[in-house]
């Protein structure tokens, strides 16, 4: 379950939402750390929330080894709005009343991981 915005910086609640995705994976800092390429120290000091400026690479490569998007880590952390039930809460929309932009919409965000994904693997 997602943390409720209490304020704290986003780096914290990032940090607290990869622990949280992490442990329920029941993946160990040191096998995601070293699955993402980076050190286990940096894991844990993100994690923390001591890291101020995380690359999007380094959000991106810690994403696909957690399996999600950066869009889900960015509402896990309480940075987007959660689709609840069908519902698009600040909006007040369901998902229906946005017909086929729904469609493009869903698509247009696969694309975008895409690009992140790609942008994330070295050269």
């Amino acid at each position: 379950m997602p943390a409720r915005h209490d304020g704290s910086p986003p780096q914290t609640r990032i940090g607290a939402a990869l622990r949280r995705a992490r442990e329920r994976r029941r993946k160990s800092l040191q096998r995601v750390a070293d699955e993402a390429g980076i050190a286990a120290s940096v894991l844990s000091r993100i994690e923390s929330g001591v890291v101020k400026d995380v690359k999007l690479t380094t959000l991106a490569a810690l994403a696909k080894v957690l399996d999600f998007s950066l869009d889900d880590l960015a509402t896990e952390a309480g940075l987007l709005p959660r689709v609840k039930g069908r519902r698009l809460a600040p909006l007040g929309l369901t998902v229906d009343d946005l017909g086929p932009l729904a469609d493009a919409l869903a698509e247009a965000s696969r694309r975008l991981d895409e690009l992140e994904r790609r942008a994330a693997k070295p050269r």
